[in-house]
């Protein structure tokens, strides 16, 4: 039988906002690559402010993780640039198109 290397788990750690303010959340998003966009560091801001408590690197990565495989609709339907030129459909509309000139 190979022997498995065990991962270590890491420490909890307390994402800062109440002395970092938002800049801490968009600094945790680009060191754990969480992806989240502008709007969902906005909300994540507001409504842990509204909690009056600083978030988790846990709670973020679950939010994070959360929105990439229940919310593919955000990513499909961007806006989007192949060889320089702005595309004109989404990539869902691309499907739904296809679809519609061949039930």
């Amino acid at each position: 039988m190979p022997c498995l290397a065990r991962a270590r788990s890491a420490p909890l750690r307390i994402i800062n906002i109440n002395e970092g303010g938002k800049q801490a959340l968009i600094q945790t998003n680009q060191e754990q690559g969480l992806a989240l966009s502008d709007e969902e560091i906005a909300y994540l801001f507001k409504s842990f402010n509204s909690l009056q408590r600083n978030p988790t690197d846990v709670e973020l990565m679950m939010f994070a993780q959360a929105n990439s495989e229940h919310c593919r609709h955000k990513i499909f339907n961007a806006e989007w640039v192949a060889d320089g030129q702005m595309q004109p459909l989404s990539l869902y509309q691309m499907i739904r198109h296809t679809y519609e000139q061949h039930p």
